[in-house]
């Protein structure tokens, strides 16, 4: 990274590119506190290029950024799952140092798709971290200035649900809290869920869920939501912890979470959309009403409330909020072409809205469609090769895993 200061400016931006010829791309970073016109910084950056240069420059991004959030390097906690990978990507693209923790940085196949974000090779460091042992990120958080911690360890209980699904869930995020209070680190976004604010049977109807709304354990417990459980009381421990110790931390609560899908492996709600498309409602059947938010906004609201520090408590992130057979219905008349099940009303949660007014005050106040979410998880399904996918009449639709290729199949024919 190089620094310059002009004027009242303080500017940062990452070297040029040595090799003849190559594309020249240029992310500046402003942290003076009271910035100048933009275009003073572009003028100032422009003079230091050579006019060979300057035929090569094709991107130049400008950015304002509290000093203090800036920092030398951010660490992501189980960097390559589904809302992780998306958030590396874009914390690289606003020029972020990160180090990002999986359990085997040597596996070239689980860890890929990440070093081949742009910006990787000089940005991201991935190390290897367990959540259940204690002391185990204490070395990967060492000299981070922040910590996004979306990891929470999700398993299929097959005897107890309770001892494999919950007391790992809060055991993994206490454990990496701690070594974040032996780092000093200065500020922690913690990804929760919807999950941890609407499982409850005392809705009204007429009172939107918001920030202070809590899944009630009793209820979990009793109709045996175990994954809405798991969130909660990880959630509740970790707001317990960061009291107790003085942690700065904020939440992130996302609805159901659609749209690009980055690592090479479908999530689980990844292969929940999939069945969708293949005429198996699955759990959507179970949904009832449900917030739903493209990922897209999911990562820029972990990075809103990392950079502005006033920022404090939780904050629900959620584009719209449908009925499971409103959902079904718009991606039947959306995709023609697939097998989308008809799911009759009637099923899952009651009548409720979401306020999200408390992210707007930082700055999302406006989300991405929901058809955008779902056009992006398709082209993703079809950029990843995935043959499950049919077509209206059942007919299976093949795709090249190498290339991506769609070929439709027509009776007889390809």
């Amino acid at each position: 990274m190089r620094k310059i200061t002009s004027g009242e400016d303080q500017l940062s931006f990452h070297p040029l590119p040595k090799r003849p010829g190559e594309r020249l791309s240029i992310h500046v970073m402003n942290t003076a506190q009271s910035p100048g016109p933009p275009e003073f910084c572009y003028r100032g950056i422009l003079r230091m290029l050579t006019s060979e240069q300057l035929l090569r420059l094709t991107t130049f991004q400008y950015s304002h950024v509290r000093p203090w959030a800036v920092p030398d390097r951010v660490i992501r906690c189980r960097a390559g799952g589904y809302v992780a990978s998306y958030l590396v990507k874009c914390l690289l693209k606003k020029g972020y140092r990160v180090r990002g923790t999986v359990r085997d940085p040597a596996n070239s196949t689980k860890t890929k798709h990440l070093r081949d974000l742009p910006g990787a090779e000089e940005r991201l460091e991935l190390v290897g971290a367990d959540l259940l042992v204690e002391g185990s990120f204490d070395a990967a958080v060492e000299g981070c200035v922040g910590v996004f911690h979306t990891a929470s360890p999700v398993v299929f209980p097959k005897v107890d649900p309770y001892v494999e699904m919950v007391e790992p869930a809060i055991k993994g995020t206490i454990n990496v809290l701690k070594s974040c209070v032996k780092a000093g680190v200065k500020k922690v976004v913690l990804t929760s869920s919807s999950s941890a604010f609407r499982m409850r049977p005392d809705y009204t109807a007429d009172v939107p869920l918001d920030e202070t709304s809590w899944s009630s354990v009793e209820f979990c417990k009793k109709v045996q939501l175990w994954y809405a459980l798991a969130k909660t009381m990880a959630e509740e421990a970790a707001w317990d912890f960061a009291k107790e110790t003085g942690l700065n931390m904020v939440s992130v609560l996302p609805t159901y979470i659609i749209g690009e899908i980055v690592p090479p492996e479908l999530s689980t709600t990844s292969q929940d959309v999939l069945g969708l498309f293949n005429g198996k409602a699955g759990n959507f059947a179970k949904f009832g009403r449900m917030g739903y938010v493209h990922v897209d906004d999911v990562a820029t609201a972990h990075i809103l409330v990392y950079e502005h520090p006033e920022a404090e408590g939780r904050y629900i992130v959620s584009g719209v909020t449908l009925e499971n057979y409103e959902m079904a219905e718009m991606l039947a008349k959306r995709y023609p072409q697939y097998v989308v099940p008809k799911i009759e009303p009637g099923a899952g949660m009651p009548y409720y809205n979401i306020d999200v007014s408390k992210l707007a005050k930082l700055g999302l106040d406006k989300y991405k469609p929901i058809e955008e979410a779902f056009d992006d998880v398709v082209e993703s399904f079809k950029q990843k090769g995935v043959c499950e996918l049919q077509n209206s009449l059942g007919q299976p639709i093949l795709q090249s895993r190498k290339h991506g290729i769609c070929l439709k199949l027509t009776t007889g024919q390809i």
